[in-house]
């Protein structure tokens, strides 16, 4: 059975924080919860921490327990957490995969992740059968949604709302802190337009490799690349900071940033980049991860009108999944019967071949086909009779019929 482990809608930045997996541990972690689960997939976000898997374990709770000591999470947390199996299990990664559960709703970004998360367990051979075929399916699911709403018309990402509300206070000198998956969301929504800045700084560890990415090539000369360490000789010299780094230490502290008289801060980390007493300076401003949506109303609403006229593709998808699932408990039947056929089937070839040169061969031939023929007609003759004794007579004679009448 496929199940999730999940955090609660309601849960803090900090409790998210403390259930945050960050990328160089992960596949240990999935390598350890697969000693003792079928499968297992990781999702793990700015806002979301989820743990996919399937086990022939009935007992939840014991599970539960064992993939909290596995991943080192105080079980005390376990308050924050929910469990779903089955069909709401599905129905929450078909949702996902649309967006229906982002912070921002709609947000597009999470199919990446999903399919980030999808491919490193397919990678690490933690993933087969149900698990394997419910995510192919949610991912196609979330490819379909993104394609007939076309939410990319509307501002959707954390990143696209930071830029936008940058640019709508007429903020003209920028930095990026950290060049991952939302760095270069905030580059690409920057400069879809080249009047939005005047000066851009991205600071990273790694200059070189940030010089070559293709990204960084195809930009104009208002973008500076720097190392991280050297961010504070610049940050006087900023309108907007926007910090998304992986780091586990803040990124920006106090002392950094006191001095300065005017500075608009957007933290897309998890945990924060930036110092929580920053957020009581007067002359900052901070918006962290949760707070970003607060920005977007006016979107949400028009994206939540969408994406309602458009739920019949996460049901479409959902119920294509439990068929199959269905029907893939009848395979060991399937597989009994097809190895019964080639036991009628090679018991009469053995015939042919031995008598094939003895007698009529169109007569021999005319025969095993019949007798074939008479296995399966004779043995589907006793079936009805015995069930029409016990009172079943009519079920089995309306599948008998579409067997062999509707032929």
């Amino acid at each position: 059975m496929v199940r999730l482990i999940g955090l609660n809608k309601d849960v803090t930045l900090d409790v998210r924080s403390r259930f945050s997996i960050n990328s160089s541990d992960l596949e240990s972690n999935l390598l350890n919860l697969k000693s003792f689960l079928d499968e297992v997939i990781i999702i793990s976000t700015c806002n979301r921490t989820e743990v996919y898997f399937s086990s022939q374990e009935s007992n939840n709770d014991l599970l539960v327990e064992k993939i909290f000591i596995t991943l080192n999470w105080d079980i005390n947390d376990i308050k924050y957490t929910f469990i779903s199996t089955g069909e709401n299990a599905v129905r929450h990664i078909m949702e996902l995969c649309c967006g229906f559960h982002s912070k921002i709703l709609g947000e597009d970004q999470i199919l990446g992740q999903v399919k980030d998360g999808y491919f490193k367990s397919l990678e690490l051979n933690v993933i087969k059968g149900p698990l394997e075929r419910l995510f192919i399916n949610a991912i196609g699911c979330g490819k379909e949604f993104k394609t007939e709403t076309m939410l990319y018309k509307i501002p959707v990402s954390s990143s696209s709302i930071a830029i936008k509300e940058a640019i709508n206070k007429q903020k003209r000198i920028f930095m990026i802190i950290g060049f991952g998956d939302v760095g270069k969301l905030c580059f690409k929504n920057l400069l879809v337009n080249d009047n939005n800045f005047d000066r851009l700084y991205i600071a990273c560890r790694d200059i070189e490799k940030v010089k070559n990415d293709d990204l960084i090539k195809n930009s104009n000369d208002k973008v500076e690349i720097i190392h991280v360490n050297d961010k504070n000789k610049y940050l006087h010299k900023i309108d907007v900071l926007i910090s998304c780094t992986s780091s586990k230490n803040f990124i920006i502290k106090k002392n950094d940033v006191e001095d300065i008289k005017n500075l608009l801060i957007f933290d897309l980390a998890v945990p924060r980049d930036v110092c929580n007493s920053i957020d009581n300076l007067l002359n900052i401003t901070v918006y962290d991860i949760d707070e970003i949506h607060t920005i977007d109303a006016e979107n949400k609403k028009l994206r939540k009108t969408l994406m309602e006229e458009h739920y019949y593709i996460v049901k479409k998808y959902m119920y294509e999944y439990l068929e199959w699932v269905k029907l893939r408990s009848l395979s060991p039947h399937i597989m009994k019967m097809i190895k019964k056929s080639n036991i009628i089937y090679s018991t009469r070839f053995k015939t042919y071949t031995q008598k094939k040169f003895t007698k009529d061969n169109d007569k021999l031939v005319e025969t095993l086909i019949k007798s074939t023929s008479n296995a399966y007609v004779n043995r589907a003759i006793e079936v009805l009779k015995e069930e029409t004794l016990n009172g079943k007579g009519k079920e089995a004679l309306s599948i008998i019929e579409k067997i062999f009448c509707d032929i």
